[in-house]
């Protein structure tokens, strides 16, 4: 049997049953019964999920992804990249004009009032938003009002997050677009200064190679500097990145040395990763060092257990 071959419907469906029981189970027992993004019944993030209620979540994903690809066939499941690009692009306009902050977090608005804010049609708007509901992001009621969803009130909720996603809408979604360009410019993929993301951020400049890459940017750009520190920050909270799993999960002290791999981004959430287990009442060894930054990014520092956490 190859080892990366597609499971069957069958195989993805004993999956999905399986996983959703188990997460369905710990949104009961945390009071989620009814979770569906509405506001007033769903959880702010999935961070409250035990060890096995995430490694469940992720089959549950994986699953659920691999029988909507084989529900739609070869030809339609290459169709919906560009359906994605199209509701990515929906909700990175909406992002980006600020139609979140603009709605209360406990009420509605006219599509008029919301135009009237964000200088855009009506109608445009009302296209825009319907789309974009159908990804969960915003909703219009029954009696034609603008509401939020639990996605979407994130923007009022978490500063970090809303940060971490208008960086993501600068930066990484228009790298996204930029890979072929950075492909045929560096074949060999060595150069910063051609990949994505620095194309993205200079795209008209395709001849001159010695454009800033992205991490320069960043240090002349203190907006976009804070949003990608409060990206690190978002990430470190969100249940894939979870910390209270990582510290405990482990015997640390079976580890004569530990060695940070994000030692280059120290505010990260791998690097925090690291000096969270340092920290952890049951195997500290010492106080963990600290860490000097350079021009707000990041330089080489050890971290944790002095002389047991080490940059490479």
């Amino acid at each position: 049997m190859h080892h990366n071959r597609m499971p069957t419907f069958r195989e993805s469906l004993k999956r999905l049953a399986r996983s959703a029981d188990v997460v369905a189970a710990e949104l009961d027992q945390a009071g989620y019964s009814n979770y569906n993004f509405s506001p007033e019944n769903s959880p702010f993030d999935l961070s409250f999920l035990s060890c096995e209620g995430l490694a469940a979540r992720g089959d549950l994903i994986t699953a659920a992804e691999t029988i909507l690809r084989l529900a739609k066939g070869p030809q339609e499941s290459l169709s919906v990249f560009a359906e994605k690009g199209i509701e990515n692009g929906t909700l990175q306009a909406l992002i980006q004009l600020e139609v979140p902050q603009q709605v209360p977090l406990h009420g509605s608005m006219t599509y008029a009032e919301l135009a009237a804010r964000v200088q855009v049609s009506p109608e445009l708007l009302q296209r825009f938003i319907r789309l974009a509901a159908l990804a969960g992001f915003l909703v219009e009621d029954e009696n034609g009002l603008v509401r939020h969803t639990a996605m979407s009130a994130v923007f009022l909720r978490d500063q970090a997050v809303a940060d971490m996603t208008r960086f993501m809408c600068d930066v990484d979604a228009r790298a996204a677009t930029y890979f072929h360009d950075s492909i045929r410019l560096d074949p060999k993929g060595t150069t910063v200064s051609q990949g994505p993301a620095a194309l993205a951020l200079h795209p008209r400049d395709y001849e001159n190679e010695s454009r800033r890459t992205i991490w320069e940017v960043l240090e002349s750009d203190p907006v976009q500097n804070a949003r990608f520190h409060s990206s690190m920050t978002a990430l470190l909270a969100s249940p894939s990145h979870s910390l209270k799993h990582i510290a405990g999960a482990v015997d640390w002290s079976r580890f004569r040395t530990v060695v940070d791999v994000c030692w280059w981004v120290p505010r990260s959430s791998i690097s925090r990763n690291c000096r969270e287990s340092a920290q952890h009442p049951s195997h500290r060894a010492g106080p963990p060092r600290g860490c000097p930054e350079r021009k707000g990014l990041a330089a080489p520092c050890a971290m944790g257990w002095p002389d047991h956490i080490r940059a490479p």
